[in-house]
Formats: C-alpha cells, structure tokens, sequence
C-alpha cells in the first residue's frame, strides 16, 4: 500500500470515529 492509501484510510477512521463520538 502506497504512504497516500494509508493516509487516507486514518482519515476515513477518524472521520468514522467523529461521527460515532456526535
């Protein structure tokens, strides 16, 4: 997996993780 794939996948985490928190 390239270092932006990864990148992205924490982003996407994070975001869940957000959403989830509200």
């Amino acid at each position: 997996m390239n270092k932006g794939e990864l990148m992205g996948l924490e982003k996407m985490v994070s975001l869940k993780f957000i959403t989830k928190r509200k």
